[in-house]
């Protein structure tokens, strides 16, 4: 695992990552959590929005600790259905959105 440049070092961090084996479980961490093959997963909260039995969310790292993924949304130039695109769009950054999204893991977009 590399540590981004300028990001800040916990305790916390430098034993946890001293040990740290990675692996890529393609939105299986919670899985792999429930089935032994690991004590401790971290992947995208939204992957854990349905966590099997036994095993239980601990919630966000902590801010200094955080990182965010920031998708982008665009319309091809010959999209069939381009003013459906338009208002899929507008709805995902609207407030109305915000609760869906949260509710899988999600931070809604500010504007």
């Amino acid at each position: 695992m590399q540590r981004t440049e300028g990001a800040p070092v916990s305790r916390v961090s430098v034993s946890f990552f001293g040990t740290y084996r990675g692996s890529h479980l393609g939105g299986r961490t919670a899985h792999a959590v429930a089935a032994g093959e690991a004590e401790i997963g971290l992947a995208s909260i939204s992957t854990f929005a349905d966590l099997p039995q036994g095993v239980e969310s601990l919630g966000p790292l902590p801010p200094e600790l955080q990182h965010y993924n920031v998708v982008a949304g665009a319309i091809s130039a010959s999209a069939r259905e381009a003013d459906a695109g338009k208002a899929l769009l507008t709805f995902l950054t609207s407030p109305d959105a915000a609760p869906v999204l949260k509710a899988k893991g999600l931070e809604p977009a500010v504007y």
